[in-house]
């Protein structure tokens, strides 16, 4: 009788993640390895989007909700430490939710394009492609933006200076480098691998 061999091949997983009710279309397409725990997708998401992570944040599987048992002031969100990806996406078209700030209540859905297996891959993500900034922090959420942007976007409006200022730059709406975020991704794989290896 044959004995099979084992697979070396790694489960990944091909997600597009729409920021919900933007002014603009804004978005991120990320090939995310399976292993991962939704607290590491957290920073994930945080990085390729573009936001600073100081708020609290919800992942929404249907009815159920992950987060850090640290910040949630609701009882009923589960520990997002304790569960990986792979264990809860199955397949192409399964969708969840990721909240952000729960004040500004940035809504990300995030969709499964499809599923591949690789022969080694990336230990966390890649993205693949973008389109668009992130809004600024603690903005006001969508409406807050969208008057943000009417007064970013005019020269002569009198606000303009104050705006930039408070943002701490010229925010360009448009402005999107994936090549960035995954020179940060490779940071953060490589952050793990030392943490590990200080493990063992």
């Amino acid at each position: 009788m044959a004995v099979r061999k084992k697979s070396n091949l790694n489960k990944f997983f091909q997600l597009r993640v729409n920021l919900k009710d933007a002014p603009l279309p804004i978005w991120r397409r990320l090939l995310v390895n399976g292993d991962i725990t939704l607290d590491q997708l957290h920073e994930i998401l945080q990085l390729s989007m573009g936001w600073s992570g100081y708020h609290i944040h919800h992942f929404h599987f249907g009815n159920t909700i992950y987060g850090d048992l640290l910040d949630a002031k609701n009882k009923k969100v589960k520990d997002q430490t304790s569960i990986k990806l792979a264990d809860i996406l199955t397949e192409e078209g399964d969708q969840f939710v990721y909240e952000y700030d729960l004040a500004d209540s940035w809504q990300h859905e995030v969709k499964v394009e499809r599923v591949v297996e690789l022969d080694g891959g990336p230990a966390l993500a890649r993205c693949i492609m973008g389109k668009r900034a992130c809004p600024p922090e603690d903005v006001g959420g969508t409406e807050g933006y969208r008057s943000f942007l009417e007064v970013v976007e005019d020269p002569e409006n009198p606000e303009i200076e104050e705006k930039l200022t408070w943002v701490g730059c010229d925010f360009d709406a448009n402005s999107f480098d994936a090549r960035l975020v995954n020179l940060q991704l490779s940071l953060m794989e490589a952050n793990l691998s030392g943490a590990m290896a200080s493990i063992f």
